[in-house]
Formats: structure tokens, C-alpha cells, sequence
């Protein structure tokens, strides 16, 4: 006697699926959903008020005096739009034997430093832990350090890149892409030095690796921040589709930290680093350690605007 199964059943079967690396199994419907919500918070991140799609310049400061303002000649010079004037100097100098940035703010420029009118002080950089926000109307700026530079990342809401931008494309959502990998720790972490799209670098410690296969080839990453006690790690990578469809210097991602030695990518969450949408980002590269083989046709696409 035949044996008929239920179309529901059948559906059901075809719907809990395996992950690409092995391991848990996952709900396809519900895998989609929660990749949707994702897609939906990293537009939400993208095109915030104050977003990467906001910055209108970099301007890297020299020794010494540099006039912040739209007059030819000034060091930080702000289309006129986005500034009314003169603003204030930044002075690069030596402070306890270190370097500072001094700002002397113009008296009748209306400077504002974290809302509060500027008064001369020495500015926090985004290397510490929160630099001052300098405003006047709705243009922003900051002081950042990038080793021995310091420069002034600009924001303004009207930004081009912000008024133009499209969108962005993802791949279809797949549950192939998210792989289960085996995280294998270092007898202690490791310190590589992370490359940038300026030419500086970063020390990054390495907790260990982690390796996964893709149809059937052997991968590694190397998880390039957060340590073993950390709840999620961030990866910096590239793969065969960078150039060819993606972001030609790679893409990110992130995952919860391991767990019973064991870690999941989703590659559907791959995502385009900031220099991917502005001129006016300091990128991390990928070490060549992530540097995969295989093409990884899942996640976002290259943005054909920038």
C-alpha cells in the first residue's frame, strides 16, 4: 500500500533546512524574516540624520594654525552652503608631549561645541571616547585621529550624497549563506595590523580563527575585533565576487561571538563599508588572511552611485 504524504507535510519538510556549514537547522521563513528586519535597521543606520551618507568632507591638518571657515586659503574650507563664514583656527600642536588639537573659536560666529557656545579648549578626537561635536546650524564637524594625522570629518544633512542616494540591492536571501563554522582559539591573541584606504593602519587583536567550508572548499576568517568575552566579533573580508558584483575592497560582517566552539556567519548580513557610499571614510582592508576564494553571492551588492 502507497504511502501519501500531506502537501503540508512535504512544505514543511522543504521549508527546515540545513545550514551550508552543518550543524542547527533553520526555519526558512523565519530566516528571511529576521535577515528583512536586519536589512530594514541598516537603511534605518545608513540614512539617519547624522548617517555616512551625511559627511561633506575630510580635511587633514597640518602643524600649526589651520582657519576653519569658506574664505580660499582656509586649511578646513566648507562650501558656502553648508557654512556662513569664518568659523574658528584649530591649532595642531604639543601638549605634555603629546598631540593636541586647540580650538580658538571666532566670537561672532555662533560656534556651538556639544551644544554649549565654544569657548578655546583642547578637542577630543574620536579615538577617545567621544569627540566634541562642533556645530553651527545644521553643518557638524570633528576632530579624527588616524595614528599620527589628525583631520576634520564634516556632516550636513543636505550632504549630495545623502540627497542622491538610491538604495540598496542585496542579493536574494538564502540560508545556504549562513554557515556554521568552528572557532579554533589561539594559545593567546594574536596582533596583526589592519590596513586602511588612507595607507595607516590598525593593530587589531586576533582571539583566534574561525573555519567553515563553502561547497565543499576550506575557509577561514579572522574575527578582527572583540575579544573572547565579547558578545559579537566583526570580520573584515573580501571573496570572489569582490569587483564583480560587490564592494571591490570587501565587505563587513558580524557575528555573535562563539559558542561551544561553534559560530554562525550569515553572509545575507555581509554589508558595504562606508568608502563604499563617501570619499570622506577611513576604511579598514582586509587582511589577506580574509581574503576568500570562493564567490560569495549573498548580502549586499556594490552601490553604483559612489
Amino acid at each position: 500500500m502507497r504511502t501519501l504524504f500531506p502537501t503540508l507535510t512535504i512544505l514543511i519538510i522543504l521549508v527546515i533546512i540545513a545550514s551550508c556549514g552543518g550543524g542547527e537547522s533553520v526555519d526558512v521563513a523565519d530566516h528571511a524574516t529576521q535577515v528583512q528586519a536586519w536589512q530594514a535597521d541598516r537603511l534605518s543606520g545608513l540614512t539617519a540624520e547624522r548617517g555616512w551618507l551625511t559627511l561633506i568632507g575630510l580635511y587633514w591638518l597640518e602643524a600649526g594654525e589651520n582657519r576653519v571657515g569658506t574664505a580660499e586659503g582656509d586649511m578646513v574650507r566648507f562650501d558656502p552652503k553648508y557654512a556662513p563664514g569664518g568659523l574658528c583656527s584649530l591649532f595642531l600642536e604639543e601638549r605634555d608631549g603629546s598631540p593636541a588639537v586647540r580650538l580658538v573659536p571666532l566670537p561672532e560666529a555662533g560656534l556651538m561645541v556639544n551644544g554649549e557656545p565654544a569657548t578655546e579648549q583642547i578637542l577630543a578626537t574620536d579615538a577617545d571616547a567621544e569627540p566634541d561635536i562642533l556645530s553651527v546650524g545644521e553643518l557638524e564637524f570633528f576632530v579624527i585621529r588616524r595614528e599620527d594625522r589628525f583631520g576634520v570629518r564634516a556632516k550636513h544633512p543636505q550632504a549630495a550624497t545623502a540627497l542622491s542616494f538610491t538604495g540598496l540591492e542585496y542579493y536574494p536571501i538564502d540560508p545556504k549563506w549562513r554557515i556554521e563554522g568552528t572557532f579554533v582559539p589561539y594559545d593567546q591573541p594574536k596582533s596583526i595590523l589592519i590596513p586602511s584606504v588612507i595607507g595607516t593602519s590598525s593593530e587589531s587583536l586576533v582571539p583566534g580563527e574561525v573555519r567553515f567550508e563553502i561547497d565543499g572548499e576550506k575557509c577561514t576568517l579572522l574575527p578582527l575585533s572583540g575579544g573572547l568575552d565579547d558578545p559579537t566579533w566583526f570580520y573584515v573580508f573580501r571573496d570572489g565576487t569582490s569587483g564583480h558584483g560587490t564592494y571591490p575592497s570587501g565587505r563587513f560582517l558580524v557575528s555573535d561571538a562563539a559558542v561551544d566552539g561553534k559560530v554562525i556567519l550569515d553572509f545575507n548580513r555581509a554589508y558595504n563599508p562606508p568608502c563604499a557610499f563617501t570619499p570622506y571614510a577611513t576604511c579598514p582592508l582586509p587582511p589577506r588572511e580574509n581574503w576568500l576564494t570562493p564567490a560569495v553571492e549573498a548580502g549586499e551588492k556594490n552601490y553604483s552611485q559612489h
